[in-house]
């Protein structure tokens, strides 16, 4: 756990001294004070359904349905094109693409993008549609979790909650004002 948590925060240069570490699962409130430790954090955040915490994601997110259409033509051949989602396009010859958003100018867009990715455009150089990605999104319903009781706590101590337990180590104090347990290390 302590590695997967260096690869996503100190190895793309971000201190988690400087954030709070959210326990999800049903054992990561267990672990989530010794991890915090580890990486010079003082505080954890504990939802109150953290046991669930994936799941009700998944439930309350947004549906969305990708659509993508395969062209491989010269984009002055391509016909008008959605104002919405995104356009892959390259020069021709080209093995590799940019994903440009639609809506705008796309041929400069390209050029442009072109320019700044690689540090040359070509104005003259005839520019292929490879394809077009768009998305149908819906909002997810409204979620809302009951709050759960007032709770002050200092470690060494256990904290049950709705599908997954926490363990405060000695020197931490927990307070529940809400639906979240804020862990902290004075």
């Amino acid at each position: 756990m302590l590695r997967a948590l260096r690869v996503v925060t100190v190895e793309r240069g971000v201190d988690p001294a400087d954030h709070a570490l959210v326990a999800f699962g049903g054992a990561g409130p267990l672990h989530a004070c010794e991890l915090a430790e580890e990486l010079g954090s003082r505080t954890v955040l504990v939802p109150e359904a953290a046991g669930v915490l994936s799941a009700l994601g998944l439930v309350a997110g947004q549906e969305r349905r990708d659509k993508v259409r395969s062209y491989l033509v010269p984009l002055a051949e391509a016909g008008p094109l959605p104002q919405e989602g995104e356009a892959d396009l390259r020069y021709a010859g080209q093995s590799f693409e940019l994903t440009i958003p639609l809506g705008g100018d796309v041929e400069a867009d390209f050029h442009a993008a072109h320019e700044e990715r690689y540090g040359y455009a070509d104005q003259e150089r005839e520019v292929e549609l490879v394809a077009v990605r768009a998305a149908e999104i819906r909002p997810g319903p409204r979620l809302e979790l009951p709050p759960a009781d007032l709770t002050e706590v200092a470690g060494p101590a256990v904290v049950e909650l709705d599908g997954a337990t926490a363990w405060i180590p000695p020197g931490w104090v927990g307070v529940r004002d809400g639906a979240t347990l804020r862990l902290t290390k004075p």
